[in-house]
This record gives structure tokens, sequence and C-alpha cells, in this order.
């Protein structure tokens, strides 16, 4: 065998001599040192007559939307010809490459647990130096007291074991504008409305504003639509909105009121307005309405929602409704597709949050997940760092980070309440289907539809 560079690691110039099979190796690896079981995992599996790649993957999670290697090796065996330039092509498409070379390709992943350690979380940064998203908890408080809600339900507040929610609290403009500026220079997406009614913040068009400014790509806000007036709409859109979702929950009067409280009317008019006003100025922001499947609310309302708003937005999402013993979210009906999966592999999988994204709390905490936000109001949770104090990239790539990753990776959890007793680890499980009336998309708690 031969190799196509001039220097390789020992170990690695060591199995191309040993190897009898006649071919070229191309080590694609860079700064990720190769593992030394990925080595003999490697050479160990070919074969003649095909082109083999290495990948290091993490069983399930990476098929469900892990960040992902591109192939660290490549093994060309004598008698097909391709290009160095062909094999290093990006982003990686095997399909094209198999049609380009008439050959066909082999995939051999490196999934033992020291290499999914050593790739996905010791040199996590090669492949993700930073979040995916950045979704910014701008306050602790909303104007609404959902039935449902496990925040600021009545229900669910007589149940809370701390006082998180008791009093509000906003993040402070000069604290928001920074985050702003550093969100924007990363060139990071980011979202808002997780555990808040993000419009109470007097400053939200700004901060979308800033941080659009300042190299965003994108700005959401989750919204219970109460205070979507026509000037803050057009702040909104003044500001680089990309991406709005309303909550309603309710396609009749009666069912609005039991829910949420208030007037379904004046929601519902709120969001019309919207959607005139951004067709005409921002055409490409997204706007799609939720509604959460409530005890006692009758199927049909549940198709009535999606005929009166699938026409008019880019989609209707309908969730399943939850419980939340001690914060810990817990759905009375999951989709066959995420049982499914959860009988085939036979365990947990790692869940892919921590992987991708980070919540950013008022007090310049860092959380790791949605389903840490609601174990706020029943047990302290320890921060991954704090991000008035450290550059959150340094927090991403991190000891407690790193900790975390590992610990999913091998499932032990205990260390970490939040995951260790999580009932959603398995959300990330979906499967699409076309319709005559459009695409459904469909996981563990959630129903999407999208106009044909």
């Amino acid at each position: 065998m031969k190799n196509t560079q001039e220097t390789l690691s020992p170990r690695l110039a060591q199995a191309v001599r040993a190897s009898p099979l006649g071919g070229e190796l191309l080590d694609c690896s860079g700064s990720v040192p190769l593992h030394e079981a990925s080595i003999a995992t490697f050479f160990g599996a070919l074969r003649p007559g095909a082109i083999h790649y290495f990948v290091p993957a993490v069983p399930v999670a990476s098929e469900l939307g892990l960040p992902a290697y591109d192939p660290l090796l490549f093994w060309v065996p004598d008698g097909i010809a391709v290009s160095r330039e062909a094999l290093l092509a990006r982003p990686f498409a095997p399909a094209r490459l198999q049609r380009e070379t008439g050959a066909p390709l082999c995939r051999i992943e490196g999934v033992s647990l020291e290499e999914q350690e050593h790739y996905f979380v010791d040199h996590y940064g090669a492949i993700c130096p930073l979040p995916r998203q950045v979704s910014v908890v701008v306050a602790n408080a909303c104007n609404l007291s959902c039935l449902m809600c496990p925040y600021h339900g009545k229900e669910s507040r007589r149940k809370h074991t701390r006082d998180y929610f008791a009093t509000p609290r906003f993040m402070d403009r000069d604290v928001l504008f920074a985050v702003a500026d550093q969100i924007g220079a990363l060139g990071l997406p980011v979202k808002m409305g997780n555990i808040e009614e993000p419009l109470l913040h007097p400053d939200l068009a700004a901060f979308v504003a800033r941080a659009r400014g300042a190299g965003s790509p994108g700005a959401h806000v989750t919204t219970n639509g109460t205070m979507l007036t026509a000037s803050r709409a057009d702040a909104l859109l003044d500001a680089g909105l990309t991406s709005l979702y309303v909550s309603i929950d309710a396609a009749m009067p009666e069912t609005y009121a039991r829910i949420r409280g208030g007037g379904l009317a004046k929601v519902e008019a709120h969001v019309r307005g919207f959607l005139e006003k951004a067709a005409k100025r921002s055409p490409r922001c997204t706007v799609m309405v939720s509604f959460v499947q409530n005890d006692g609310v009758d199927p049909q309302e549940v198709e009535r929602f999606a005929e009166k708003w699938l026409p008019l937005t880019d989609g209707v999402i309908f969730y399943n409704v939850a419980t939340y013993a001690g914060g810990s979210a817990r759905f009375a009906s999951i989709h066959d597709i995420a049982q499914r999966k959860v009988r085939d592999h036979g365990k947990r999988w790692p869940c892919l949050n921590p992987w991708q994204e980070v919540y950013l709390q008022p007090d310049g905490g860092v959380l790791y997940c949605c389903e840490t936000l609601s174990r706020l109001a029943y047990m302290p949770l320890a921060s991954m760092g704090n991000f008035l104090e450290t550059p959150l990239p340094d927090i991403w790539l991190g000891e407690t980070f790193g900790s975390l990753r590992r610990a999913l990776l091998r499932n032990s959890l205990g260390a970490w309440p939040a995951c260790d007793t999580c009932g959603i680890w398995m959300a990330h499980v979906s499967a699409t289907e076309e319709t005559e009336q459009g695409k459904v998309v469909r996981n563990m708690i959630t129903e999407i539809r999208y106009p044909s």
C-alpha cells in the first residue's frame, strides 16, 4: 500500500507498511489525531475492489443529526482512478463520488466508546467549535398563566419548590446588548421565548437589531401574541426578525379562554396583522402557529385550527400535552416513531442538545437544553459557565460541557439530575410524510404540518 502524503503518524505509517493490499491511502485527519482503535478498525476492514473511508460516529445520535466529521481516512485500491480533489470535495457526498468513479464505496465507522469520547469530547472543537444556536432567556416572566404551563400556570406555580419564577426579572439592557455583540460576532443564530413572554422585554427589538447588525444570521421569537401589536410588529420586522412562532392553542374562543385566558380574536388579529406586514416587508420571515393538545380539547377543533392557519402561515405545530412532576416533562402520548427507535436500539442514546445549543440566562448562567429550564423551579442546576466572565466559545469547549458530553456517551448521568430523569431525550427522532395537503413532520411529541 502507498500513501499520498510525505509524512504519516508512526502508527499509521506502520499500518500502511503492514498491509498486503495494493492501493493508496489518504490521511485527511488534519489536526485531529487518529485514535489507535480507529486505525485498527479501518485497516482490519479493508477489502479489494472498493473505495473505503473512515468516519467517527455515535450510534443513533449521528443518524439523528449530531455534528458530523468528514472522512478522516480514504483508501483507494489499485485499478480505481480517482483524484485527490474528488476525495476532498466538500461537503462530502458519497453518492456523487460513487457516480464519478463507478466504484463501490465502503463506509467504516469508529463507534467504540473510547473513539466516541476521543472524537466527540476531547476533539469536538474540530467539527463544532461553536454552538449551532443560542437561546437567550430575556426574562423569567409572562403575562399569561396558561393551564398547562410548567413555569407560569397557577397549578404548576403552587408546586414549585424554588422561587425562581416568583419575582419577575429581566436581562439588563447592557447585558442584553453585550450578548448581541458576542453572538453577532460569532455569526450565531439566536432565539427568544423559552420560559418567558419575550415581548415583555422593552429592549427586545433593539436586541434583535443589534444582533443581526453584528452578524447574526437569524433571529427567532416565540410569543403568545397578546402583545404583538402593529407597532411591535413593525419594530421586530425593522430589526431583522427572521422567524416568529405564535402559541395559540385554540380555534374557538371558549377553548382559548379556558386554556389561556383572554380573548382569541385579539390574538388572531395580531397574527394576521403581522402576516400582512411580513408579506410586504420581509417575505422570508417564517411565521408559524402552534396548538398544545390539552386534555378535553375536541379533535375536531385541532383540525379546524389547521384548516384556519395552514393556508396563511408557513406551518402549524401540534404539541402533545405534558405533565411536569418536579420539572421533568412526561407525555401521555409519545409518537410511535420514537418508541420504535428505542425498541430497535435497546438502550438510551445521547441526547443531541448539549452538542448543539446553549441557553443564556439573565444572571450570566449557561444551560444546555429546554428541559433544564423547567427544572429551575424545583432544583438548583450547575451552570456550564458564566458568559459575563468567559467567552462563549471557551464555555462551549470547556471542561464542564466536556464532562456532560462524556457522561451522556457513557450513559452515566448521576451527576446530571436534569439529564438522568429526562423524559424527552429521544425527541430528535423524526419521520416525514408527504400528503395531498403538504408535508408532515412528526417527532416524539410534535406534529408539524407544512402547506403544499
